[in-house]
């Protein structure tokens, strides 16, 4: 495990960005929780067993911005 910890949430509305960024930190031996919309990622968050380490937001979200979430 990274001194950071493990388990990293990507929050990326622009599905090719998401993909890159998702595989790039599985390549690096993260697990990674990839959402599209900070709605999803807040409904997400709730379900979780453990949170995560490291929120990696896209300012400019559809539904909401990076200070609003």
């Amino acid at each position: 495990m990274s001194e950071l910890g493990n388990l990293i949430m990507v929050i990326e509305d622009e599905e090719l960005l998401l993909e890159a960024i998702t595989k790039k930190l599985k390549l690096e031996g993260f697990e990674v929780v990839s959402c599209t919309q900070a709605t999803q990622a807040l409904e997400y968050l709730k379900t979780l067993q453990e949170l995560p380490d490291v929120i990696w937001l896209d300012y400019y979200l559809p539904d909401m911005n990076g200070l609003e979430f």
